[in-house]
């Protein structure tokens, strides 16, 4: 996968919403945001731009690998601007299993991406 990309403003993205001063804080102190998620051990940053072609066969082949690990993963995208639909390939790929989970980044380069993605990850 090449590249890292950043979601224009345009599309939906999956962020800790701010529910006060230290929100953002806490929820990343505990390992979700969402309190329908359940914690895990390992979250697979995977920086993208324009990937809507490669990104679905990729993350089949990951989340194939990932469910026979014996602790939980999960993958998180980074969707660093793409024009096209990777956003929305790297969303349909999202299962109970693996779950998939998509941000974007304001700022451009795969660096800001891999960045954004370790200060999104909430694995333990």
């Amino acid at each position: 996968m090449n590249g890292a990309s950043t979601m224009t403003a345009a599309r939906a993205i999956d962020e800790c919403p701010p529910a006060g001063r230290f929100a953002a804080h806490r929820a990343a102190e505990n390992g979700a945001c969402r309190p329908d998620e359940r914690p895990v051990q390992l979250e697979l940053v995977i920086p993208a731009l324009n990937e809507e072609l490669r990104l679905g066969p990729s993350l089949a082949a990951v989340c194939k690998h990932l469910v026979t690990l014996s602790f939980s993963a999960r993958v998180l995208v980074v969707d660093n601007g793409s024009v096209d639909a990777t956003a929305e390939t790297a969303a349909a790929a999202d299962s109970a299993a693996v779950p998939v989970r998509v941000i974007g980044c304001r700022d451009r380069g795969k660096g800001a991406a891999v960045r954004a993605g370790m200060q999104a990850a909430r694995a333990r």
